[in-house]
């Protein structure tokens, strides 16, 4: 009997820079999502997105979902984001493997220059804490969402996802007041 080994570690290394990669406003630029195909992430993803395009005028960008969350993204899909000028939305992490995986696409897409937020449940905060400490990557931002954010239902995912929103967009951007759209052209004026 053969017995094969595998080596677990990531076959491509994450930047090492600790600068912080932000816009001044999210108006304007598009949200790619990378979805690492976790159940349900979806649901809060696209209620996430939607709220922040509704709410600070971003647009709808590239989506990719992974065949498996145990691996990290293709460098082609990464370079495509880059390419657009987007900011994007990783996850979601919610075991050991695909929370680092997740934490290493948003270190991937930061050390291209796109704001990146990983998407990762408490319960494997530390791990990936302990990821960006020993890689020099303390600055990549998590979204952390209680444990096991799968098990929500949808009306719960959703209402997680609205209440959330101001976080993702703060670790996204500087604009300090939340890039708000006014409601109607009348508050516009005012």
């Amino acid at each position: 009997m053969r017995l094969e080994i595998l080596d677990p570690r990531p076959t491509r290394t994450a930047s090492t820079s600790t600068d912080e990669v932000v816009v001044d406003s999210l108006a304007g630029l598009p949200i790619a999502i990378i979805d690492n195909s976790k159940p349900r992430f979806d649901v809060f993803v696209d209620t996430l997105a939607g709220e922040i395009r509704g709410r600070h005028g971003a647009l709808e960008g590239l989506r990719f979902r992974k065949p498996d969350a145990a691996h990290v993204a293709p460098a082609e899909w990464l370079d495509q984001i880059a390419a657009t000028g987007s900011v994007a939305i990783v996850g979601w992490g919610d075991c050991g493997s695909c929370s680092t995986c997740t934490f290493l696409d948003a270190a991937h897409l930061i050390s291209r220059g796109v704001p990146a937020v990983a998407v990762i449940s408490e319960a494997f905060r530390e791990l990936t804490s302990t990821l960006a400490r020993s890689r020099g990557l303390d600055s990549v931002p998590r979204l952390v969402l209680p444990h096991p954010p799968s098990m929500l239902s949808d009306e719960e995912l959703a209402a997680l996802a609205q209440d959330r929103v101001a976080e993702a967009v703060a670790l996204l951007s500087s604009d300090v007041a939340g890039g708000v759209l006014p409601a109607s052209a009348d508050e516009a004026t005012r």
